[in-house]
């Protein structure tokens, strides 16, 4: 959100007033981090790597790579939300010597701590309509390719009933990848190499009606 803002009124400077650092001092990101790669991260490359070596995925097609995005997302993301619940409510481990409470943590908390006085700043809206092109709102889906994709995706898929899991997932995925090729081959399309050419076809594709 601050790069949003610092974008505007700093230009390209904006980039810098951010920065990301490692985490190898502190412990229990570490500690959440391993679990991640060796279960849940784990998971899903064995299952993206199976797909690459059976030849239902292709990384260097931008569509397969937009199809892919558009079935697997919601489902890892909700399964990510999990993963954030269950360590949002894990135990604090006691640390030798150190003062304060220990357990779950049960408040909430907030800036200013309590005593201080508030130094927040309000942004004012035209700011906040600007940074809202930059970044995705809190709780909103992620979004994938342009909207000529997910309609068009929305489309082919209205009347399938497939599960919210794995299985159903993959299914959508394989679906969407058969009809985007078909469409592609009979109008003679070549492959996509770029995802900006991807998004033009779509474009393209979303102004023909009965393509799908």
């Amino acid at each position: 959100m601050q790069v949003a803002f610092h974008f505007r009124e700093s230009g390209d400077q904006g980039q810098d007033s951010f920065r990301v650092g490692t985490s190898v001092h502190n412990q229990r990101a570490e500690c959440f981090n391993s679990m991640l790669k060796k279960t849940w991260i784990k998971k899903w490359q064995v299952t993206f790597e199976a797909m690459m070596e059976s030849g239902m995925l292709n990384l260097d097609n931008p569509v397969h790579i937009n199809c892919l995005q558009y079935t697997q997302l919601p489902l890892l993301e909700r399964e990510l939300n999990i993963e954030q619940r269950l360590w949002d409510t894990h135990d604090i481990r006691k640390q030798r010597n150190a003062p304060g409470p220990f357990g779950k943590p049960d408040l909430l908390f907030t800036s200013p701590p309590e005593g201080f006085a508030d130094m927040l700043c309000k942004v004012d809206n035209d700011l906040l309509k600007y940074a809202e092109q930059l970044v995705c709102g809190v709780d909103e889906p992620l979004l994938v390719a342009n909207e000529e994709f997910r309609k068009i995706s929305e489309a082919i898929l209205q009347n399938t009933n497939f599960p919210s899991s794995p299985d159903g997932s993959l299914a959508a995925y394989l679906m969407l990848v058969e009809k985007f090729t078909t469409v592609l081959q009979t109008r003679g399309t070549p492959i996509p190499s770029t995802f900006a050419e991807a998004n033009e076809i779509y474009q393209l594709l979303a102004n023909e009606t009965g393509t799908f």
